[in-house]
């Protein structure tokens, strides 16, 4: 077994959390669920094809942005051996392609990714294993982000450098604030010039990002509404998906994608044993998702204990993966 299990997402402990955070949630004045329970198997496979659509642009970008910049990327002060460690475990393209740059320039390359799911890094190590053999040294962690980077702080090797991959544009479900919070946590368990390379979707064209979020296929909507299927399921509860639509668009004010699902009557849903009253057209908030400016990033890793070396990006700037180092 080459991983750590720090901590591992218990099924029941997860179960009470869904119900506590659906109970807070439904009963806010402004109604909203957390955008971490759209992952289910169903709502994983909906995502996955999200990410093929041809209105869905920010995971081709990326792709490509990495394609085209992963030999600078690599290049890192020309660093020997260097430990890779990745937020949510990838082997996705994006990830392979950096893995297979990274082992041809450097002489020893560990991978580390870190995710709550043992099955997940479990997977990934097959997938490593049998794609770069002994190229490649796995040893993934299972755990939360920060109690896993404290961890490899603490059992790894301090001379070597770290680069930290958090891919995709998973930085723009937090707001600008909790952003530079987290950032600056992952900051405290890295030692000077290490490296981050951040994923960021761009402020751009409002219409190329809505369309991006209310696809002409639908799947985007079916996305959003599978979480109420969800909580139907495991929660047990009766909401009639007929009687709600999937909803977003662009907020000039945060500058972010804002998701909701939206009641078309005055109806009752019970949920174990609660009921929640809906008006017609009040919305669930589900989603939240900031775009960033060049500007936005710079003060975002100034905020967080960082110094932007690099911004790679598509020819549209479309989307940006942000190379820091720590100060």
């Amino acid at each position: 077994m080459s991983y750590k299990i720090l901590s591992e997402e218990n099924p029941e402990v997860f179960l009470s959390n869904f119900i506590k955070d659906v109970e807070v949630g439904l009963s806010a004045g402004e109604k909203y669920l957390p955008s971490k329970y759209f992952y289910d198997d169903e709502g994983s496979k909906l995502f996955d094809q999200i990410t093929k659509l041809p209105e869905y642009y920010p995971t081709a970008a990326e792709i490509e942005v990495i394609k085209n910049h992963s030999s600078e990327i690599s290049d890192l002060g020309n660093e020997a051996k260097i430990n890779i460690l990745e937020l949510g475990a990838g082997a996705n393209i994006k990830t392979s392609i950096l893995l297979e740059q990274f082992t041809n320039d450097h002489d020893s390359v560990n991978y580390i990714p870190i995710d709550i799911s043992v099955r997940a890094v479990r997977t990934l190590e097959k997938e490593i294993n049998d794609k770069f053999g002994q190229k490649i040294i796995f040893s993934g962690v299972v755990g939360e982000y920060l109690e896993s980077l404290k961890w490899l702080d603490e059992n790894t090797n301090k001379k070597m450098k770290k680069l930290v991959l958090f891919l995709g544009s998973n930085i723009g479900n937090f707001s600008m604030k909790e952003a530079a919070a987290f950032l600056k946590k992952v900051a405290g368990f890295l030692h000077k010039d290490d490296y981050f390379l951040i994923g960021f979707d761009t402020k751009k064209d409002i219409k190329k990002i809505e369309h991006a979020y209310d696809d002409s296929q639908g799947v985007t909507a079916a996305f959003n509404l599978n979480l109420l299927t969800r909580i139907n399921r495991e929660l047990g509860a009766n909401f009639d998906i007929s009687e709600f639509r999937h909803y977003s668009y662009f907020d000039l004010s945060v500058g972010a994608m804002l998701s909701w699902l939206v009641s078309q009557k005055n109806q009752t849903v019970r949920i174990l044993d609660k009921e929640y009253q809906f008006k017609a057209w009040e919305g669930i908030h589900t989603e939240f998702s900031v775009k960033y400016s060049q500007e936005d990033i710079i003060k975002l890793a100034d905020e967080s204990g960082f110094k932007v070396m690099n911004n790679f990006s598509t020819e549209n700037m479309d989307f940006i993966d942000s190379l820091w180092q720590k100060i």
